[in-house]
């Protein structure tokens, strides 16, 4: 249980904190392991699978196809 000297505020920024680490690294579609992807200018969080049926890229490759 909780402890009463804690701040509420800062115990709901450190839950806030955490769970935006985890959503950089869980799906937006599936829920599996994945990283953050880029389609033109829209970034998401995707899987390996679920980016390659919608045609994102991680970050790295697409800066790489914009130098071509």
């Amino acid at each position: 249980f909780p402890s009463h000297d804690s701040d509420p505020s800062d115990r709901m920024h450190k839950i806030i904190n955490e769970y935006e680490d985890l959503s950089a690294r869980i799906c937006e579609l599936c829920g599996a392991d994945a990283e953050m992807r880029v389609q033109h200018y829209w970034y998401r969080t995707l899987c390996d699978l679920c980016a390659e049926k919608d045609g994102y890229l991680p970050i790295h490759e697409e800066d790489e196809d914009e130098t071509l």
